[in-house]
C-alpha cells in the first residue's frame, strides 16, 4: 500500500514551478478557446448588410465612368494643318512645342500636302501620328495635282506670259499652279530668293518636270542685260555691318527679312562683327547669302561692343557666344582673389580660357 501511495505522490506531485507553469497554461488555454467562441458569433454576414448600399451607389459609377471614356476617345479634335491657328492647333491637342513647329513649317518649309507631311514635325511621334490620323484635314486645295493630270485636263486653259518673280496669286492660279505650289513660291520670293532663269522654277518643291514643261515657254524673266546692270550696282554696295538695319541688308539682292533678321540678330549677340569669317557661324547660313554678305559689306572695328573683365558679372559675360559658362565664372572668381586684371592677355596667361577661344573673343575684351 505504502508502495501504491508513493508511486501516486511521485506521478501526480508537482514542484512550485511546476504548478505555475499549468496555470499559466490553462489561462492561455481559456483565453484562446473564449476568444474563438466570440469571434466566431461576432462575424455575423447578417450582421452588416451593405447591399442597399451598393444599390444606391452603383448608379454613381456608371455615370461617372461614362466621361473618362469620352475624353480619352475625343483626345483630339478635327484640325487643318495648313489654316489653323497656334491656339486651335493646342485646342486640337497639340503640345505649345508641337503647335510652334507646325506654324514654323507652314512659314519656312511650305503646305502639308498629305497626311502624312505632319510626319515631318520632329516633336511629333509616329505613336501620336498614328493617334490623331483620322483626325487631320487636308483640303483639296493643298493637295498635289494627281499624278499631273488635272493639269493635263486644263491643257484647252489659256497659257500666258508670266514671271515668277512678279506673278501674285490669282496669276499663278490661272496658270493651273495648286495652293501648296503657289504658297512654296511666295515662301521662297519672301526670303529674298530669285528666279534667275526658266530652270530655277523647275527645282522648286512639288513642281514636277511635265507641269514645268508645259509652262516653259510662257516663263519670262528680265533680260541678262539687266540683270547684269542690277548685279553691278549691287556689288557696289558698301554697307557697314556693325551699324546696318535689317532694311540695309535688305537692299542686297537675295537677302530678304529671313536672313537680314538673322544677322542683325546675332551681330547683337556678338557686339559687332570684326571679320567676315563669322558669317558662317549664323544658324542656317547659306553659302550663296554668306557671298553675298562679304562682297557688299564693310566691316567697322572701332563700333565693337566691349565687354569688362574687371567689372562685368559671371551672366554677362556668358551672354557673349564665345564664352562659356565655366569660364566666365571663373574669370569673376579669379579677379575676387587676385585683384583686378592688368592685362587682357592675363586670360591666356592665367590659363583661364583655351587659346582658341581666346582668340576669337579678343576683339570684345577690355578691363
Amino acid at each position: 500500500m505504502r508502495k501504491i501511495k508513493f508511486l501516486l505522490r511521485s506521478s501526480f506531485t508537482f514542484s512550485k514551478a511546476e504548478r505555475n507553469g499549468v496555470l499559466v497554461l490553462s489561462f492561455i488555454l481559456l483565453m484562446i478557446f473564449t476568444a474563438n467562441y466570440y469571434v466566431k458569433n461576432y462575424n455575423d454576414e447578417g450582421r452588416f448588410d451593405f447591399s442597399d448600399f451598393e444599390k444606391r451607389i452603383d448608379p454613381y459609377f456608371v455615370h461617372n465612368n461614362q466621361p473618362s471614356q469620352a475624353v480619352e476617345c475625343n483626345k483630339y479634335s478635327a484640325f487643318d494643318p495648313n489654316r489653323a491657328t497656334y491656339q486651335e492647333l493646342i485646342n486640337a491637342g497639340f503640345s505649345g512645342k508641337q503647335a510652334a513647329n507646325i506654324v514654323n513649317y507652314r512659314n519656312s518649309i511650305g503646305a502639308f500636302q498629305c497626311k502624312a507631311d505632319l510626319k515631318k514635325i520632329y516633336s511629333i511621334s509616329n505613336k501620336q501620328f498614328n493617334e490623331m490620323l483620322d483626325y487631320i484635314v487636308i483640303t483639296e486645295d493643298f493637295k498635289p495635282a494627281v499624278n499631273q493630270k488635272h493639269h493635263e485636263q486644263k491643257e484647252d486653259k489659256k497659257l500666258f506670259i508670266f514671271n515668277p518673280n512678279t506673278a501674285n496669286d490669282s496669276v499663278l492660279e490661272d496658270l493651273g499652279f495648286s495652293r501648296s505650289q503657289i504658297q512654296n513660291i511666295k515662301n521662297y520670293r519672301a526670303k529674298g530668293g530669285r528666279f534667275d532663269k526658266k530652270e530655277d522654277l523647275a527645282k522648286m518643291y512639288a513642281i514636277s518636270s511635265e507641269f514645268y514643261a508645259k509652262l516653259e515657254n510662257y516663263i519670262r524673266i528680265d533680260s541678262v542685260e539687266k540683270n547684269e546692270e542690277n548685279k553691278s550696282i549691287i556689288e557696289n554696295l558698301h554697307i557697314d555691318i556693325n551699324s546696318a538695319s535689317a532694311e540695309d541688308l535688305k537692299q542686297i539682292q537675295g537677302i530678304g527679312n529671313y536672313y537680314s533678321g538673322l544677322v542683325i540678330k546675332y551681330r547683337d549677340l556678338l557686339g559687332g562683327y570684326y571679320c567676315n569669317d563669322q558669317f558662317s557661324e549664323i544658324y542656317n547660313m547659306k553659302q550663296e547669302v554668306l557671298d553675298l554678305l562679304i562682297k557688299n559689306i564693310d566691316i567697322e572695328q572701332d563700333r565693337l561692343t566691349k565687354i569688362s573683365i574687371n567689372t562685368d558679372s559671371v551672366q554677362v559675360l556668358a551672354r557673349h557666344p564665345y564664352i562659356e559658362w565655366k569660364v566666365a565664372r571663373g574669370i569673376v572668381s579669379f579677379r575676387k582673389q587676385k585683384g583686378d586684371f592688368k592685362k587682357v592677355d592675363d586670360l591666356l596667361f592665367n590659363y583661364l580660357m583655351p587659346e582658341k577661344d581666346y582668340k576669337r573673343v579678343k576683339p570684345y575684351l577690355s578691363l
